[in-house]
C-alpha cells in the first residue's frame, strides 16, 4: 500500500465523518425549527366528535363569554397543535407546564371560526388587566392578563422557544387562536399572555 493509498483512506474516513456530523447538525436544526403553529378549524362548526383526552379543567374568561372544558392534546408530527374537533371546547398542551405549577408556560389554544361559534372568536380584543380563570375540582387558579398581540406564522416559528419554551422561572399562561381570515384562510395568530395571582383551594367536602 502507497503512502498515497494511506493518504486517499484517511481523506474518505474525514468526509464520511464529515456528512455524520453535519447529519447530525441538520437533524436537531430541523427539530429547532419545527413549525409551532395552530390549527384553524377545517369548516364550519358542527356536532364534532369529541377529541382530545378529558383533563377536568375549564377555562373561563368571563369578559369573553368563554367557559370551555379543556381537553388534553399534543402536537402532530409536523410541529402543530391542533385544538379539539368541538369549537366549543379547548386544547392543553399535555406536554406544558400544568396549570397551577410554578414555573413554565401553561399552553392553551382553541378554535375560531369566522362564521361564529368558537369558543375563542373574539379572544384578539380581550383586555390588559382582564381576568383568566382555570378551574380544578380542586382549586382554581386566577390569572389577569397582561399582554394581547398577533403574529404571522413566519414569527411564531422564529420565536417558538419564547413562545413556547418551558423554562420560565415563573409560570405564565398562554392563549393562543388564529386571527385575521382573508376568505380562504387565516394570516395570524393571537397569543395572550396571563400572569397567575392566586390560587384559591376549593372548599373541602365531607
Amino acid at each position: 500500500m502507497t503512502t498515497e493509498d494511506v493518504d486517499a483512506g484517511q481523506e474518505r474516513r474525514r468526509r464520511r465523518l464529515f456528512a455524520a456530523v453535519v447529519a447530525v447538525v441538520l437533524a436537531l436544526l430541523l427539530i429547532a425549527l419545527i413549525p409551532w403553529l395552530i390549527a384553524g378549524p377545517k369548516s364550519t362548526p358542527k356536532a364534532e366528535p369529541t377529541t382530545g383526552t378529558p383533563t377536568g379543567y375549564r377555562l373561563l374568561v368571563s369578559s369573553l363569554h368563554i367557559d370551555a372544558p379543556m381537553r388534553g392534546i399534543q402536537t402532530t408530527r409536523g410541529g402543530v397543535l391542533d385544538p379539539p374537533a368541538n369549537p366549543r371546547e379547548v386544547g392543553y398542551w399535555t406536554a406544558s407546564a400544568p396549570p397551577g405549577a410554578s414555573y413554565g408556560q401553561t399552553v392553551v389554544t382553541g378554535h375560531t371560526v369566522h362564521t361564529g361559534g368558537g369558543q375563542m372568536d373574539h379572544l384578539a380584543t380581550v383586555k390588559v388587566g382582564s381576568q383568566v380563570e382555570i378551574v380544578d375540582q380542586g382549586f382554581t387558579v386566577y390569572y389577569t392578563v397582561t399582554k394581547v398581540f398577533k403574529l404571522s406564522k413566519r414569527d411564531v416559528d422564529l420565536r417558538s422557544p419564547e413562545l413556547f419554551g418551558q423554562s420560565s422561572p415563573t409560570n405564565r399562561l398562554v392563549l393562543i387562536t388564529c386571527g385575521d381570515w382573508t376568505g380562504h384562510g387565516y394570516l395570524t395568530n393571537v397569543f395572550v399572555w396571563a400572569t397567575p395571582t392566586r390560587t384559591v383551594l376549593a372548599p373541602a367536602t365531607s
